[in-house]
């Protein structure tokens, strides 16, 4: 077997066809104006509910999330490349969930983020991030939560179709000095700034 890290016979690149590996986040301020219906119209959907945006659409399959740790089971299950035998169909079949699934919306991103923070704050034992370890905070134990995560969904190549709110930042152009209000999704640098990259 040949060694991947080779580099005189490394593997090459490949630029795929269709959505799978790719990533599209799509934020309003707007409630109701189609976002997570589009999501679902996209390649063998699986819905990742952490709010109520589905419930107009009907046969979407979801996970009922209510917290953070049944994202983390979840995430593992998507992220699992080993074949399982499951019956589809009356007939049993060996797949894994990347042949059941081509698309993962998320809806929405900032309910996520807190649910995240949350979790991390539990893991910790104080209400607020800002309060662990000794009053210096728990921000890069949240953002370590945060990568660790959204890395591992989003190096399993799946197409993410991230769903946010926004919200108005005040954003400094760097060529001309000058600020202005942009809209952009909701969520810390912690968190959001590695779905936008």
């Amino acid at each position: 077997m040949a060694d991947i890290f080779d580099i005189f016979n490394p593997p090459k690149t490949q630029v795929v066809k269709g959505v799978e590996g790719k990533m599209m986040l799509v934020h309003s301020d707007g409630v109701k104006c189609g976002k997570t219906t589009v999501g679902s119209q996209m390649p063998k959907p699986y819905y990742l509910r952490f709010e109520q945006g589905a419930n107009a659409i009907d046969g979407l399959p979801y996970a009922p999330l209510t917290s953070w740790s049944d994202f983390k089971k979840v995430n593992k299950m998507l992220c699992d490349t080993k074949e399982r035998e499951v019956e589809i169909n009356g007939e049993k079949k060996k797949i894994t969930p990347r042949d059941l699934y081509t698309t993962i919306i998320i809806d929405t991103f900032d309910v996520a983020i807190r649910w995240c923070a949350k979790y991390v704050c539990a893991k910790y034992g104080v209400e607020r991030l800002k309060d662990g370890n000794n009053g210096y905070g728990l921000w890069q134990e949240y953002a370590d939560e945060w990568f660790g995560e959204m890395n591992k969904l989003m190096n399993t190549g799946y197409f993410i179709y991230g769903i946010a709110h926004s919200e108005l930042k005040k954003v400094v152009d760097g060529t001309t000095g000058e600020e202005y209000e942009q809209m952009c999704p909701k969520g810390d640098k912690r968190t959001i700034d590695l779905i936008i990259e």
